[in-house]
């Protein structure tokens, strides 16, 4: 009894530790379940949000990394791999492979011209032209011959002003030199860091590193890109402005630089640059494209990333459209009109043969008909077809091309149209829209600027808290500036043609070397031409030296 006693005590107390350890355990379990239960919460709107967001970049990072171009800074044997194009630009129309074909597929783009080779091509048929194989022929092969050689000269003249661009010099600096290069703007290669003067035009487009300027700080004028004429600024990386001589440029060889594949986005620019392992980003406040001339900067320092027909601006080229004038058109739509008028006259003509042979045809043994009357009937529409050619006269076009390329040249030689200050003649690059001059329909403008002349003449200007400002552009005021070295005589033309006799009184009444003067230069010079900012002068220079 007291073993069974034992035993059942025993059993209790088992049980009661299970118990025990059970709700230890399930309480562990439960501890465990909380932080997963609140773990598994639905999550905010903006959480949802930043992580689609977070997806989203990563994802656009990942395509542009994939869809990046990648170059280096002076390394022709490292960008050789990628096969980057040359900085050849062609924008001619024909090549001598595609001249004849591409030509005479335009030529025959003409109604007359088609018709003349139908009409050709039926006087070859023996037996039912009443007129000789080349009556037609010949004249439509002089026509196109004329043409041709017309088409020949203009593109010849687009091919020897994509020569001069191609042929400009420009500095570069290379892999395995030790200072600036002279070469031309087709040799420039994607890597070259490029050296652009200022008034000079930019050969490629250029990641700007440097400039005269401390700030690195660069001004370009884009009007033959956008058509503005106001100065736009670029701004180098501060990491780099700093970099003005060859051997500072040195350092840079090697340098990755990444951008986006070429495209035709004048305003937008996404790329980086790799510094001592650092990644700057560039945007296309560092950008200067092709086309764009240096102004107001005396030079400039920057790597070329795009060349060629990479360029923005040869990508925003499209080819040279088939131009028809509305004298074209007019003459296809009566050229038609003609033709079916001709068309008419001869089935009209075949009719009254068909009628006239089958009642005295029996009669007229002399003519000596040999076929039936429906056979001779379908044969004579076509000879009277040819007979009545002369309808549409085939000198027609000769005497236009004539005229258009004869028009063309006075447009070139016009002294009217001449430009002296910049030395540009008028320059017609194709002869077939000449009877277009004049003929202008409609004007779209987003401003007065792009029609009027945007010349600005110094008005007004305040010395010692005095407004001053009547202009007098007939007196010319003689300053004496042998001191000076800057042309003077446009400082007078641009600054001192500006004139009001109130503030030359005022500097009158304050000089006491000038009592015998009615004006006191020396104190105009002394309060006009003290203010010296050479950059400004060497502008007119420059600009004196263009009008020469």
């Amino acid at each position: 009894m007291e073993s069974e006693e034992k035993n059942l005590a025993k059993a209790q107390s088992d049980s009661e530790d299970e118990s025990t350890s059970s709700s230890d355990d399930s309480d562990s379990e439960s501890s465990k379940i909380e932080p997963i239960i609140a773990a598994s919460a639905p999550p905010t709107q903006e959480e949802i949000a930043e992580r689609r967001n977070s997806e989203e970049k990563e994802q656009t990072e990942a395509r542009q990394n994939e869809d990046a171009r990648e170059l280096l800074t002076m390394d022709l044997v490292g960008n050789a791999v990628h096969r980057f194009r040359n900085n050849f630009v062609r924008t001619a129309k024909y090549t001598i492979i595609t001249f004849f074909p591409k030509s005479l597929l335009e030529q025959f783009m003409r109604v007359a011209n088609v018709y003349f080779l139908i009409i050709s091509g039926l006087q070859q048929i023996p037996n039912i032209s009443p007129t000789g194989r080349w009556t037609t022929l010949g004249p439509l092969a002089v026509v196109l011959a004329i043409t041709l050689i017309k088409e020949a000269i203009e593109d010849f003249k687009r091919h020897r002003q994509d020569k001069e661009v191609n042929n400009r010099s420009v500095k570069v600096l290379r892999d395995g030199s030790n200072e600036l290069q002279k070469i031309t703007w087709q040799e420039v290669m994607v890597g070259d860091i490029v050296k652009v003067k200022n008034r000079t035009y930019i050969p490629a487009d250029l990641v700007l590193i440097s400039s005269n300027e401390s700030s690195g700080a660069c001004y370009i004028e884009t009007a033959n890109l956008d058509g503005e004429t106001n100065l736009k600024v670029r701004q180098a990386l501060p990491e780099t402005s700093q970099m003005q001589s060859v051997d500072a440029l040195k350092n840079l060889k090697g340098t990755v630089v990444r951008c986006e594949q070429p495209n035709n986005r004048l305003y937008t620019f996404d790329g980086s640059i790799n510094l001592n392992g650092r990644v700057y980003p560039l945007d296309p406040k560092q950008v200067l494209l092709r086309g764009a001339m240096l102004r107001n900067t005396d030079w400039i320092y920057g790597i070329a990333i795009y060349t060629g027909k990479d360029t923005k601006v040869v990508k925003n080229l499209s080819p040279p459209p088939r131009k028809r004038t509305n004298v074209e058109r007019l003459l296809n739509y009566q050229i038609i009109v003609m033709f079916l008028l001709l068309v008419i006259l001869s089935a009209v003509s075949t009719i009254g043969y068909a009628v006239w042979q089958s009642n005295y045809g029996a009669g007229s043994w002399y003519l000596q008909f040999k076929s039936s009357v429906g056979a001779d009937s379908a044969s004579s529409i076509i000879t009277f077809i040819i007979l009545y050619n002369n309808l549409i006269p085939i000198s027609l076009y000769v005497c236009i091309e004539m005229v258009k390329f004869g028009q063309a040249f006075f447009i070139n030689n016009d002294v009217k149209m001449y430009h002296a200050e910049s030395d540009t003649p008028a320059l017609a690059r194709t002869s077939n829209l000449n009877e277009e001059l004049g003929q202008v329909q409609y004007i779209f403008s987003d401003k007065t600027g792009t029609l009027t002349c945007n010349k600005m003449e110094f008005k007004r200007c305040t010395f010692a808290g005095n407004s001053y400002g009547e202009s007098e552009p007939e007196k010319e005021l003689e300053v004496d500036t042998q001191e000076l070295d800057v042309p003077m005589d446009n400082v007078q033309k641009k600054l001192i043609e500006w004139y009001d006799e109130r503030m030359f009184n005022d500097l009158k009444n304050d000089s006491e070397e000038s009592q015998e003067l009615d004006v006191p230069m020396d104190n105009v010079q002394k309060k006009l031409i003290e203010w010296y900012d050479e950059r400004m002068f060497n502008d007119l220079k420059n600009d004196s030296e263009e009008s020469q």
